[in-house]
This record gives C-alpha cells, structure tokens and sequence, in this order.
C-alpha cells in the first residue's frame, strides 16, 4: 500500500500556495536592498541567494521523486535530503570564509570569511522562513497523509 503526497483535494498550485512555496526566495530578494544599504558585498548575497535556491530546489526534487512512495520513504527520504543540504551548505560556507592548505601549497577556498558570516545570516533567515512555512503546511495535511484506520483488519488464531 502506498500513500501519495498529491490528492485530487490539494491545492498547492494556487498562487497562495506558490507565493508560500517560494517564501524564502521572495525574503532573499526583499534582503537585498537592504543588505546593499547596510553594506554587505553583493558577492554574500549572490551566495546566500544560490544557497537558497539550490536547497529548494533540491527540496522539491526529492519530494517529486517519493512522492508515490509509502509515507515512511518519503520521511527517510526528507530526512536524509536535509542532513546532505545543510552539509552542502556548511561545505560551501566553509570554503568561501576558509583557506585550506599549508603554507606555500596551493590553497582551496576564498579566505573571506566576511562573505560568508554575511551569507550565513541571510541564508538562515530565508531558510528558516522556508522550513517554517513547510511546517505548517505538512502539519495542515496531517490529516490526508494519515493511514487510514478504518481500513485495519485484526486476525484471530484458534
């Protein structure tokens, strides 16, 4: 028995439901005026914005491709897709504020660790409206995800 993530009752292509999908990516973009007034570089917004269009993205390829799959692949797999996305994410923070090699060695990174505490920032607020905004949304669908109890059939041994 599988449990599909679409109903014939979802409404999430309304433009409310793409508005909230898109959440993260909006405030991003709302962020950058301001983040050019209070003077953080163009170049740790450019990174934060990738940051979080990539991991949407990434987000919703894995909910595209479980999505007929019973509710415990879909779990594991949102599951293990956010552990490799917040690695993705820390990796590339890491070598845009980091130098890695020994001296006179060719080095692997920025070294500007000014881009990438700026980056940090704005990513986890769209991030963290991103994920909030998911949250309320699965937790309205509880309901339709649930198994079906009614359909529970109970053995007897003689």
């Amino acid at each position: 028995m599988t449990t599909t993530m679409t109903t014939a009752g979802d409404t999430r292509d309304t433009p409310r439901s793409l508005l909230a999908w898109a959440a993260g990516s909006l405030l991003a973009l709302a962020l950058l005026p301001i983040s050019l007034l209070v003077g953080v570089p163009l170049a740790a917004w450019a990174i934060a914005f990738a940051l979080v269009v990539a991991n949407r993205a990434l987000q919703s390829l894995v909910v595209w491709s479980v999505r007929d799959s019973s509710l415990t692949v879909q779990l594991g797999a949102l599951g293990f897709s956010t552990i490799f996305r917040a690695l993705l994410v820390a990796l590339t923070l890491f070598f845009v504020g980091a130098s890695v090699g020994g001296h006179g060695d060719r080095t692997v990174g920025l070294d500007r660790p000014d881009l990438a505490k700026a980056a940090l920032v704005i990513f986890v607020l769209c991030f963290t409206l991103d994920a909030g905004i998911e949250t309320i949304r699965r937790a309205g669908d509880r309901e339709r995800l649930a198994p079906d109890d009614t359909t529970t059939t109970m053995e007897t041994t003689a």
